[in-house]
């Protein structure tokens, strides 16, 4: 029965592959390291457990293998491809926008990163101001003595987008207890920047993570960041000068 159905989804990938659906391209993806079984629940599962396709490529190996139908060697095989997605996206990540003057370059970006968050043991966030050629020219950091939540208010971010007049902005802060996995609190987060940059006319490029195994979790990466402008009608939104 698994070989019949394995087949129709095969097919699917030759002639439909842009309509499966997340788990349906996991489930897919799993046939080559879990060659006898159904791969159905535990792609289920993994979506279930980390939010989104995102998510379960930046997951750890340790809570890879905390899902259940997950061993070893899948959570490698899962870590293998999140590993080259990333290295694929650092080649020349990109955001072009209408004008095409100006642009995100996530290599460098993430590059420029590594010295920013130096085995820090509270969560801290810092929001990089960027110019027309993509370059950080202004940086605000924000701390709290709480070791696994940083907060900043809306009307912050606000009044250094109104004073500092960026093209664009990109947020990234540190789990220092857990992988790059975004939270609840991270995604509420994340819509509220569009929000306000949007408001402000300001191209919103990336939410990057940085967990304490080194693992990173970009927003523009994972899609997130297209899913929630489409999923919260941001410019429905910003047009009608309402914030949720």
């Amino acid at each position: 029965m698994h070989e019949g159905h394995r087949m129709r989804m095969m097919q699917r990938a030759r002639t439909e592959l842009g309509t499966l659906q997340d788990h349906e391209l996991l489930e897919i993806l799993l046939y080559n390291v879990i060659p006898r079984a159904n791969t159905n629940p535990v792609a289920h599962k993994l979506i279930e457990a980390f939010g989104s396709l995102g998510g379960v490529f930046s997951a750890s190996h340790e809570q890879l293998v905390g899902v259940e139908g997950v061993g070893a060697a899948t959570a490698t095989y899962l870590k293998c491809i999140g590993n080259a997605i990333g290295r694929v996206s650092a080649i020349d990540t990109r955001i072009r926008t209408d004008d095409d003057r100006h642009y995100y370059n996530l290599r460098a970006f993430s590059e420029f990163l590594k010295d920013r968050f130096p085995d820090r043991k509270l969560e801290a966030m810092e929001l990089y101001c960027l110019d027309g050629a993509g370059k950080v020219y202004f940086v605000k950091g924000f701390s709290t003595e709480q070791l696994d939540e940083v907060s900043v208010r809306p009307e912050e971010i606000g009044r250094i987008l109104v004073t500092e007049t960026p093209v664009a902005v990109v947020v990234a802060h540190n789990h220092p207890k857990t992988t790059a996995a975004p939270s609840a609190a991270d995604n509420a987060f994340t819509v509220r920047m569009l929000l306000l940059c949007s408001l402000h006319n300001v191209h919103f490029y990336d939410h990057i993570i940085l967990g304490k195994d080194d693992s990173t979790f970009s927003y523009f990466v994972s899609g997130k960041l297209a899913e929630y402008r489409l999923s919260y009608d941001i410019d429905a939104i910003v047009d009608e000068r309402r914030i949720p």
